[in-house]
């Protein structure tokens, strides 16, 4: 009877390990956010060894120190105040073993005792499981249990399984990111080329950028946006490269037919960009930075909310610096004009909200300066 019960908590225990498996190679396959996906494989990881708490910690790569952890099971506040030199212990011991090991009693051992403000009585023992790739630490995900001595040999089996999914994920990440510098800099090298035509708008996408990620930091844009912005932002005028010189450069007014070629570079820069797949979110910021808040701009005369917000906020952005600096045909105005000019087209060129968030945003940092 007992080897039946055995048998049945063992094949519990490898359908927990595979089931866990499975959910973490979703989840490294459809989120590049890093401590988001720890903080799943954290919960998952608890939940497959039966314990109470879970926490990731990683290591800084060339500076070999180590990161506040992901986790799950403990408070956020707490985690981020983190790591502690508990944790940091169990890096020193698993960097020099990469080996597992149990902790039975955390409240015993007094080279691993974990902070008794964080445990209140909760954690009991430990399981320390070393991340490897490579033969070098990448971080180490501890199991915490309620009860002493709790983990057995299967535990370690899908600890390990786990630890093997945090190393993808961790590699993953790297390697998205470094796609990301890899992109980043093509695009700056697009708007040097692009700027380089016309002298007096150099510098101009980059103090757009910046305008437009304070609007979106101020209005709590969710990361993606932000990030489509920081791209986007650089590029909003990459269809300038399809006008001619003379046009870009002329001292004088524009007639009606220089005004429809320059009106043509928000779709041209848009399409330019519709291949590169990782901008595909943003281009809409690049084709209707010049749609006014009532309806009469371009190319699609979209009006109000139908003009996503990313391209409403880089509109305001756009127009203040344009104002702010010298151009072919006229010498800037100072901020505090500029300000005026903003609010009093608040409504029919730009989103209010936008207008207000941005002169209250920039007021602000002119005080703390």
């Amino acid at each position: 009877m007992a080897r039946k019960k055995n048998n049945k908590n063992r094949l519990k225990e490898h359908i927990h390990g595979w089931a866990a498996s499975c959910k973490i190679g979703k989840v490294i396959t459809s989120n590049f956010n890093l401590e988001e996906v720890l903080s799943v494989i954290a919960s998952i990881a608890s939940a497959a060894t039966e314990s109470v708490a879970a926490s990731v910690i990683t290591v800084s790569v060339g500076t070999k120190g180590v990161c506040a952890p992901a986790g799950f099971g403990i408070n956020k506040d707490v985690l981020l105040k983190g790591p502690f030199e508990f944790e940091k212990r169990v890096i020193h011991h698993l960097n020099h073993t990469k080996k597992i090991f149990a902790i039975d009693d955390i409240t015993k051992k007094a080279k691993f005792r974990y902070p008794a403000f964080l445990a209140d009585g909760e954690f009991l023992s430990s399981f320390c499981v070393p991340v490897i790739f490579n033969r070098k630490l990448l971080a180490a995900l501890i199991l915490y249990s309620g009860k002493r001595a709790n983990y057995t040999k299967m535990h370690l089996k899908t600890s390990s399984a786990l630890a093997y999914q945090i190393a993808l994920a961790i590699q993953n990440y790297h390697l998205y990111n470094n796609m990301h510098v890899n992109y980043f800099n093509t695009i700056r090298s697009l708007v040097l080329a692009m700027e380089a035509k016309d002298p007096y708008t150099k510098g101009h996408s980059e103090r757009v950028t910046e305008y437009s990620l304070i609007i979106a930091n101020n209005m709590s844009l969710d990361p993606h946006q932000v990030q489509m912005i920081k791209y986007c932002g650089l590029l909003h005028d990459l269809g300038k490269i399809a006008i001619t010189d003379t046009i870009l450069n002329k001292p004088d007014s524009l007639n009606d037919e220089e005004i429809k070629n320059i009106q043509r570079h928000p779709a041209e820069g848009a399409s330019v960009l519709s291949p590169l797949s990782f901008l595909r979110p943003g281009i809409p910021i690049v084709r209707h930075h010049h749609e006014r808040f009532d309806g009469s701009g371009y190319p699609d005369r979209l009006k109000a909310e139908k003009i996503p917000l990313t391209a409403r906020i880089l509109a305001c952005a756009d127009a203040y610096d344009a104002m702010t600096s010298d151009r072919p045909y006229r010498n800037r105005i100072p901020k505090e004009e500029a300000f005026l000019e903003l609010k009093n087209n608040s409504g029919t060129q730009f989103d209010p909200q936008v207008v207000d968030v941005f002169i209250k945003s920039m007021i602000g940092e002119q005080e703390n300066t």
